[in-house]
């Protein structure tokens, strides 16, 4: 019994220690400039494979104006996308016509038009990938965006 429950912990150990370590993740404003309208790029290096129907969320701090946010794409990931934006949440959904991206490969997503804060600063965006399940595979992590006064 206790080789048992060895084995067990164990065979659990290096899943435990993977869902600690943080993704690291950028967010990037083409223009970084306070009140600009701009296109930003999310980028993350996929701990696990992403399917064809991920979402990525990205929940942006007040100041942020998300309302005319419509358009993604990515030089990776194949196949189509859709936008929602709910408050200060944007949710870029794969459509699940392209194939998953394997693991320990980098990710870029673009999405448009984001129209920076009114005044320059460092802003905390926080991001989380899920399955269509909803459940997290990718995060949740926080990324600084500085904005330029």
């Amino acid at each position: 019994m206790k080789r048992w429950m060895v084995l067990l912990i164990l065979a659990g150990l290096p899943g435990l220690l993977w869902a600690q370590q943080p993704v690291p993740a950028t967010l990037e404003p083409l223009v970084n400039k306070a009140g600009s309208g701009t296109l930003f790029t999310f980028e993350i290096q996929a701990p696990v494979p992403v399917p064809g129907n991920a979402v990525f969320e990205l929940t942006f701090p007040a100041g942020f104006d998300l309302s005319r946010v419509t358009l993604a794409g990515s030089s990776v990931m194949k196949g189509g996308f859709r936008v929602d934006v709910a408050g200060q949440t944007v949710r870029i959904r794969r459509t699940g016509e392209g194939p998953a991206v394997a693991a320990g490969r980098r990710i870029d997503l673009k999405f448009s038009l984001v129209k920076n804060p009114p005044a320059g600063g460092t802003y905390t965006v926080r991001w989380a990938v899920r399955n269509r399940a909803g459940n997290t595979i990718a995060g949740p992590g926080e990324v600084q965006v500085n904005i330029a006064p």
